[in-house]
């Protein structure tokens, strides 16, 4: 399910730049979709999860370890910019 998702929004990623461009969120809701469907994935300690397509790649990586961080996915051109 989760690659069939990933999938359908890399699809979503081949229109034409200029299709995208004029919709004024359309990066943002991509990125919101993504954000959404990735929280719901169980993690489990030290064993990554990997989701790659042609337009996306994610990774995630639960540390069994006190300290972790968070990454936000970005696109090229995504002014927000990736978080940490």
């Amino acid at each position: 399910m989760a690659h069939s998702f990933i999938n359908a929004l890399s699809n979503v990623m081949e229109v034409d730049d200029r299709v995208l461009g004029a919709s004024t969120n359309s990066c943002e809701r991509l990125l919101d979709a993504i954000e959404r469907y990735t929280s719901q994935v169980p993690l489990v300690p030290d064993r990554p999860v990997v989701l790659a397509t042609h337009n996306i790649a994610i990774e995630t990586l639960y540390l069994s370890k006190s300290r972790s961080y968070s990454f936000r996915p970005s696109f090229d051109g995504d002014e927000s910019g990736p978080s940490v």
